[in-house]
């Protein structure tokens, strides 16, 4: 798709088409590649002029990141969502297996094997069910660690990579339906081609 030149890109008249992409990931995208000024593209995270995203905005930019390979977009999401996320840890656990973080997998699995609170409803949406059982699982074996040793350390690590050996994965069904529909892996020119204004967004 991409090494086709039939497939557009290359002039105004005949732009390259991103159906399967929504605009508002898109969007949110550009503004992290293409900044209002030259100075505002900041590799190192703790930039000020980086653009101040949301949330949200900052998810779609992950996702984005993630499926061009833009390593360094990627680096700047993701050490922004560890501040927007540190108190939501289903939310980085999900992120963390869709585009493959394991450091957040690790945080995010360690807090909810401590917090007092059991997985709601919308965690079990947010995990899936079999995802969600391991979780309760884990819980179960540090709260039994508890009482069989009041004044041992729980190795939550421990137990975490006992239990969710397999837990990382590299995308989700989602993803998947997106590479399958052309926009996986980007060659190195259309990536300097998506930097051009001549794309039209679906």
């Amino acid at each position: 798709m991409f090494s086709d030149p039939a497939n557009g890109g290359d002039t105004k008249e005949k732009p390259f088409r991103l159906d399967a992409i929504d605009k508002g990931d898109f969007v949110a995208f550009l503004k992290i590649l293409c900044p209002r000024h030259p100075t505002q593209w900041g590799i190192i995270p703790r930039n000020p002029q980086v653009p101040d995203l949301g949330l949200t905005e900052w998810v779609s930019v992950l996702k984005l990141a993630t499926l061009w390979q833009f390593d360094e977009a990627k680096k700047i999401a993701i050490y922004n969502l560890n501040i927007h996320t540190v108190c939501i840890p289903v939310m980085r656990i999900k992120l963390a297996r869709t585009y493959n973080i394991p450091e957040w997998l690790m945080r995010g699995l360690s807090t909810l094997a401590r917090q007092r609170e059991s997985l709601s409803v919308e965690d079990v949406d947010q995990l899936g069910v079999e995802f969600s059982l391991k979780v309760a699982e884990l819980r179960g074996k540090v709260l039994g660690f508890k009482r069989a040793n009041n004044s041992s350390p729980v190795p939550v690590m421990s137990l975490i990579k006992e239990g969710f050996p397999d837990a990382i994965t590299t995308g989700s069904e989602d993803e998947d339906e997106s590479t399958d529909a052309g926009l996986g892996r980007m060659s190195k020119r259309r990536r300097v081609l998506l930097t051009r204004r001549n794309i039209r967004l679906a």
